[in-house]
């Protein structure tokens, strides 16, 4: 094989590589924001619960 064919492929080895851990790290950090919004949501209905409780006796206990 030419030497400047080789250097295309490896270049391109190289490149493959690195986006291949782009996408780890991507995939990686999109399942810590997924999961700190289920913390969130959670966190958000415990606090919506105290407030509804908080609000019955002013809305008449509907």
């Amino acid at each position: 094989m030419p030497r400047e064919f080789v250097g295309q492929l490896n270049e391109q080895a190289d490149e493959i590589e690195y986006q291949t851990g782009r996408i780890k790290d991507l995939e990686a950090s999109h399942a810590r924001l997924e999961a700190s919004n289920e913390e969130i949501s959670a966190t958000l209905q415990r606090h919506l619960a105290v407030l509804l409780d908080d609000a019955r006796p002013l809305l008449g206990n509907r």
